[in-house]
């Protein structure tokens, strides 16, 4: 039986186990305690000190992250000596860090921001020494070292959620700061760009690159831009004009996106039919030539995941479809099929994407041998949303356009997974037949998988979709061991699934 223990926390009561830090009672008691470094379970290294808290009785201030409780005991959050504590602890670390707040991407959402407003701080005591480093700008994640503040959040959910290892602390002391693993730059290094270092930065060090300015300069040269605009998009554009997020329809996107001097929104469905077509037909073309034992086809959807793949099981990478993914896809029928209905000299693509490794592979994937892209931009959801507040959209100038709305092919070419239309494509290309629900079963058969059997005329098809990236791991190593045996896998990074991927 767990041992629970009563304490008060700013004179409110709460009983926890024994073994509970007072962050964690706080948490409970909903009396907040500011921190900057830790996660639970992921980063607890009492980096900041920005915890502290006083206990009645005990002459030393403590870390609220990793002091346990005690019977009896009465912590005191907000008392002078605390906050004066905290005051300087947050002092300190603005004195290495550049305050360049007006330029940067994480102003009004910074967690060293805020803590230094409800602190009081106008002014830093101490003298500013800032290193610096450089980076390379052309690279879809940037690390700006003059914002970091040691607080490893990103060390450690690279290591222990995204199993990757790309950055590691370096020096010891007052000289210790954060760096990619092995010396190496960030384009030599294994990152797949899922983004979650950036999403744990709490002070702007880590962002995507910005390419706001890229399109605003296409705009500027009166070039025909086509916007990809998916659902997760018009989530940002729902905000930014102050709608809920299921008002806001791929109508509703192209007619705002059109205020902006955007020629062309397409909300991607056409992208998507094609791209399951594709995998389909890939599909077909190796069941009939599969051998026994032979590993599966992976969907390259998700770039992170391939990306992934190809640095850490390079033995599978082969397996990846060649097939890209629906942004890609949209890129290519933009630039060749859109230039011609349009009549348009020079296309400009760019995608609203939840997901900064799109920018990866948009700069990757080249349309022709001449280094021509087939998807010129690629924004993010901060990047998108600074990018419309630059324009003063009006919700209520918003058109609706009844053949834009009914172009979408379904909604399962516009759901996280794909692995059900490509399996009902591929049944309609063997039978010629609509794939009848009691033709396709469901389970789960290991944390984060979700399998799916065909039943086709003479066999059944096994296919699964896995989320998140240690569910991945555990995938790879049952399909190599032969403990899972699959013709069809489909693999999304990010824990919640890309309409809700990481962000900065």
């Amino acid at each position: 039986m767990v041992k629970l223990v009563t304490l008060t926390i700013d004179g409110v009561k709460v009983q926890v186990p024994a073994a509970a830090t007072i962050l964690a009672a706080a948490g409970k008691a909903r009396v907040p305690i500011p921190h900057l470094c830790y996660m639970g379970g992921i980063n607890e290294v009492n980096a900041c000190k920005v915890c502290v808290v006083e206990i009645a009785g005990r002459q030393r201030l403590v870390s609220a992250c990793t002091e346990k409780v005690a019977e009896g005991m009465e912590v005191l959050v907000s008392s002078p000596r605390a906050l004066a504590a905290r005051r300087t602890m947050v002092q300190l670390l603005l004195s290495q860090h550049e305050c360049d707040c007006a330029e940067c991407s994480k102003s009004g959402s910074c967690q060293l921001q805020k803590l230094a407003a409800d602190l009081g701080i106008v002014e830093i005591r101490y003298r500013k020494k800032i290193a610096e480093r450089p980076w390379d700008p052309a690279f879809p994640l940037q690390r700006d070292e003059r914002k970091c503040i040691k607080c490893f959040r990103c060390v450690n959910v690279c290591a222990k959620v995204q199993t990757m290892k790309v950055w590691q602390a370096q020096k010891s002391g007052a000289l210790t700061t954060v760096g990619v693993a092995d010396g190496l730059d960030i384009a030599q290094a294994p990152c797949t760009l899922c983004g979650q270092c950036i999403a744990q930065c709490p002070a702007g060090a880590l962002s995507e690159r910005d390419d706001t300015q890229k399109l605003q300069a296409a705009l500027a040269a009166d070039k025909t831009v086509i916007a990809l605009a998916p659902p997760a998009a018009r989530i940002v554009l729902a905000e930014s004009l102050g709608l809920k997020k299921e008002a806001v329809t791929a109508a509703h996107a192209d007619s705002a996106l059109k205020q902006t001097g955007i020629a062309h929104t397409d909300d991607g469905s056409r992208a998507s039919a094609l791209f399951i077509k594709k995998e389909a037909e890939l599909l077909f073309a190796r069941l009939q030539n599969k051998k026994e034992g032979a590993p599966p086809l992976f969907s390259s959807a998700c770039p992170v995941w391939s990306r992934f793949l190809r640095f850490k099981y390079p033995n599978f990478a082969k397996e990846l479809s060649p097939n890209g993914s629906p942004q890609q896809i949209f890129g290519e029928s933009a630039k060749k099929v859109s230039a011609a209905e349009l009549k348009a000299k020079e296309i400009y693509t760019v995608s609203f994407m939840p997901c900064v490794a799109k920018k990866g592979e948009a700069d990757a994937a080249l349309l022709d041998a001449n280094g021509a892209k087939a998807v010129d931009a690629v924004l993010t959801p901060g990047e998108t949303s600074r990018f419309l507040q630059s324009f003063d959209l009006k919700a209520e100038v918003l058109e609706t356009s009844p053949a834009l709305a009914s172009s979408a092919a379904g909604p399962a070419a516009l759901s996280n997974s794909l692995v059900v239309p490509v399996l009902a494509a591929l049944y309609e290309k063997i039978t010629g037949q609509k794939l009848p629900a009691e033709k396709l079963q469901t389970f789960s058969s290991a944390p984060g998988r979700k399998d799916y059997v065909l039943e086709l005329d003479s066999r059944a098809l096994r296919a699964c979709t896995v989320v998140g990236q240690k569910n991945a791991v555990r995938l790879l190593d049952d399909i190599q061991s032969g403990k899972a045996k699959y013709a069809y896998v489909e693999v999304m990074n990010c824990p919640a699934l890309c309409q809700a991927a990481p962000q900065n």
